[in-house]
Order: C-alpha cells, then sequence, then structure tokens
C-alpha cells in the first residue's frame, strides 16, 4: 500500500470548517505534534465518554506510536468542536494519515491512524454529540475545499452504535461506504468466565490436560499467577524480553529489536497504568515470570494487547496456562468490564478459548462523485478477481 502524502499538508494543516457544519460544530485539521495542551486534556476525557470504547485511539498509545515508530509529521487530527462560552470543546478526534492512493483506492484520501500496534480503529465521539459530531465529519469531507475523495477504515467495529451513526450521517451527507473485507474476532464477558467457563471452552479431555500439564510445572518449583498494573517498569522490561525469546525474536520482529518499538511500548505501558487503564498479568514458576500478557482499558472495555512466554518451558503451555488464569480471575478482578476485545485475527487460537465475537468491517467511504466512480470500478474488479480465483463473490 502506498504511503505517499496525498495532499499538501501545509495547507491542509489548521484547516477549519468556514461555517458552522452541523450542531454547532466546526472541524479543525491539525498535525499530531502541534495540538495543544487544551486539545490533548479534552482528548484525555473524550475517550471516557465516547460512544465506542476503543483504547487504540487514546492518545497514550497514539502519542507514544507517532514518536516512536517513524510516523514524522504525517499524522493528522480532525478535532471535531463545538463552540461554547468559555471556547471551543472537543466532542470528537481522528488520527489519520494522508495518502495519494493506494491499493484500495486510487485518489486522495484519509487513512484511519493504523500503528504496527493498533488493532482497532475507528473515530472518538462523545456519545451524547455522537449524531452531530458525525454529521459534521462527513460534510466537511464533502465541501468544497477538502482536498480528499474518501477515508478509509480498515478493522474499525461493525454492527454497533458507532456504526449505525456513521451510516445515517455518511447517508446524510451524500457519501458512499464500500465495503473491502468483513471478519469475526474473538472476545470474551468477564461476567460469564470463571472456571465452569474455563472447563466448558476446554472440553473434559482438554482441561484434564491442562490441569496436568500444571501439576507438572509445580514439580519444579511454586507456581503463581499475578496481576499487575502497566506502569511497572520492572514487569514492562520482563514482557519486552519473554517476547523477544519466542518466534518474534527468530524473526526479527520483537519489540526489543526493532527500533523505537520497545521505547513506544514502555512510555505506553506506562501511561496506560498510571491512569489505572493497564496491567499485566504474569504465570511465574519460582519467582520467575514465564509467560505474560499486557492488557488495556477503555471506559468499561478490555483490550487484550500482546502475549509473550518463554520456548524453553513450551512443553507446559505457559502462554495458554496465562491465558486460561486470566478466564478463571476475570470475574472478580475485573467485574466492571463489559468485554474483553481479543485484538486477533479470525482463526488465531484465541477463538478456541474465548467463545463470543464481535464485526470488524474494513473499507472506504467515498465523499467525492469522482471518489465513488472509483471505488465502484475497483469493487468491481476485486468481485470478477475473486470469480477468477473461484472463490464467493459478494454482491
Amino acid at each position: 500500500m502506498s504511503g505517499e502524502t496525498g495532499a499538501d499538508l501545509g495547507q491542509v494543516t489548521g484547516m477549519v470548517s468556514k461555517e458552522v457544519i452541523a450542531g454547532g460544530i466546526d472541524v479543525r485539521v491539525v498535525r499530531l505534534e502541534e495540538i495543544d495542551d487544551r486539545t490533548m486534556r479534552e482528548w484525555l476525557e473524550l475517550e471516557q465518554r465516547a460512544l465506542e470504547p476503543n483504547a487504540y485511539l487514546s492518545p497514550r498509545l497514539v502519542v507514544p506510536a507517532v514518536r516512536h515508530l517513524g510516523f514524522g509529521g504525517s499524522v493528522l487530527l480532525l478535532c471535531l468542536e463545538r463552540a461554547e462560552r468559555t471556547g471551543p470543546r472537543l466532542v470528537g478526534v481522528g488520527a489519520f494519515q494522508s495518502l495519494a492512493r493506494s491499493r484500495h483506492f486510487p485518489l486522495p484520501h484519509l487513512r484511519a491512524f493504523r500503528s504496527p500496534h493498533s488493532y482497532l480503529s475507528g473515530l472518538l465521539v462523545g456519545a451524547e454529540e455522537a449524531g452531530s459530531a458525525l454529521r459534521a465529519f462527513f460534510r466537511f469531507l464533502r465541501g468544497p475545499d477538502c482536498p480528499w475523495h474518501g477515508v478509509a477504515f480498515y478493522d474499525r467495529s461493525g454492527g454497533d452504535e458507532l456504526d449505525r451513526g456513521l451510516t445515517a450521517a455518511a447517508v446524510d451527507a451524500g457519501a458512499a461506504w464500500f465495503e473491502i473485507a468483513r471478519t469475526r474476532r474473538a472476545v470474551f464477558v468477564p461476567a460469564e468466565a470463571g472456571e465452569r467457563y474455563v472447563e466448558r471452552v476446554l472440553g473434559r479431555d482438554g482441561a484434564k490436560n491442562f490441569r496436568r500439564r500444571r501439576r507438572r510445572l509445580e514439580e519444579i518449583g511454586p507456581v503463581e499467577w499475578r496481576s499487575t498494573a502497566s506502569d511497572d517498569a520492572e514487569a514492562a522490561r520482563r514482557f519486552i524480553d519473554l517476547e523477544h525469546l519466542g518466534w518474534r525474536g527468530e524473526r526479527g520482529r520483537s519489540l526489543k529489536v526493532r527500533p523505537g518499538h520497545a521505547a513506544f511500548f514502555e512510555e505506553m505501558t506506562r501511561a496506560f497504568g498510571a491512569a489505572g487503564q493497564g496491567f499485566f498479568t504474569e504465570l511465574r514458576v519460582r519467582e520467575r515470570a514465564i509467560a505474560s500478557t499486557i492488557n488495556l482499558i477503555a471506559q468499561d472495555v478490555g483490550f487484550a494487547f500482546k502475549l509473550g512466554w518463554d520456548p524453553a518451558y513450551a512443553r507446559y503451555s505457559p502462554g495458554l496456562l496465562n491465558e486460561l488464569e486470566l478466564l478463571r480471575n476475570a470475574p472478580q478482578r475485573w467485574p466492571h468490564l463489559r468485554y474483553f476485545d481479543s485484538g486477533a485475527d479470525e482463526g488465531s487460537f484465541i477463538d478456541r478459548l474465548w467463545s463470543g465475537r464481535r464485526t470488524l468491517v474494513s473499507g472506504i467511504y467515498a465523499t467525492s462523485s469522482l471518489g465513488k466512480q472509483a471505488a465502484r470500478c475497483l469493487g468491481a474488479a476485486r468481485r470478477v478477481k475473486r470469480w477468477l480465483r473461484g472463490g464467493p463473490v459478494p454482491r
């Protein structure tokens, strides 16, 4: 996919809608590096009242990702602001990159921000202001001075309130959605988890097998499972080391070896932990961590972010034992969370353990006449290609 800049960022940054677009809301475009303290404070506050909780759109993740992962000045914020007596108030925000073209769209467009460690895209809009904020977003993109012909989202939520709000606002503004892919992601509900849940998803023989692995691990020494806030610097370093021991380290894809990725991880986990919105889980033998996960929280939703384990203990399945302990302990530790999002691709091993599902969609909102024509042509070409390959042809 091309990452070429689509519009002159010097012209579009600082751009403000020339008139109140919808419900008294203006749209302001700013480089991420140039946001002021007020915008940052209101972004953090908006995260706590957003229509759809999304830890991947938190400034606690986006800002460190842009700082450490080589994005330079390419990330733009579209700030949706309502005029109030005390000044503008942020009611919606989206992080984007401006592309000249991409594999899925041949015209200048916006692509919702995705770092190498982002597993859910979308927008943050206040629950109470969602309708007017989303209408302002699309009417801005449909405006005569807008340099983009569309906006792409990959792996955003489907079938929920945000999806319905985006659909209604797009139709109202005259934009059109062109879907590229639809997948199902594993989730689990803490209130439904616990020992019986584990027995059910594993089955009698599977549960017996993992109890045997646990007993054999206990023959080495005392086994302990624990969770700790993600601003624990030592736990963060242990996680980085464990992840590096596995296949990611072998393939040069671990946090430890990729420039800037460990710094991103440490800054991000520290910020979430300090806010009470992040935690590690560890499986330990003789006081040594042999498996670890890092999890993030946005409002009442948990997000399983990453996992690592020591392959020297592979015969005991330490990564799976750690995941099973999370399921066993979830009702007591995190009763306030509605569900955990696995962040995993469809078909992952976690599908067996997490029985719930949520829908994710990827596609492009075409916001100009030319954009709609281009999207229709590319969609037809994809259908023909799938037909020639003998696969299902979506209508």
